[in-house]
């Protein structure tokens, strides 16, 4: 059985949010800065899963931090301050 990763960063998008676009290379970024967060890239279109739904996400796009299964961190928007914020925030807590 897998183990679940302790930290995890569930990224909220859609291929139809400009600011979702502009902030990719961003979350690139993050994904390398910050190997300590397991990111998860979920399209809202297209979540077979109910992902989205179960963490009721209304806007996009949206990061969700979890650690060890329970919410910590919340974020609608596309400020790349906020996101690397939350991060650090997230791997201190």
């Amino acid at each position: 059985m897998d183990s679940i990763p302790p930290l995890i960063a569930y990224h909220f998008w859609s291929p139809t949010c400009e600011p979702c676009t502009a902030i990719k290379p961003i979350l690139a970024d993050l994904i390398e800065e910050f190997p300590g967060i397991y990111f998860i890239g979920i399209n809202i279109k297209d979540d077979p899963q109910g992902i989205s739904e179960k963490f009721k996400i209304t806007h996009v796009p949206t990061i969700l931090f979890l650690k060890n299964g329970v919410e910590i961190a919340r974020y609608t928007g596309s400020s790349g301050i906020m996101f690397y914020t939350l991060c650090r925030k997230a791997l201190a807590s």
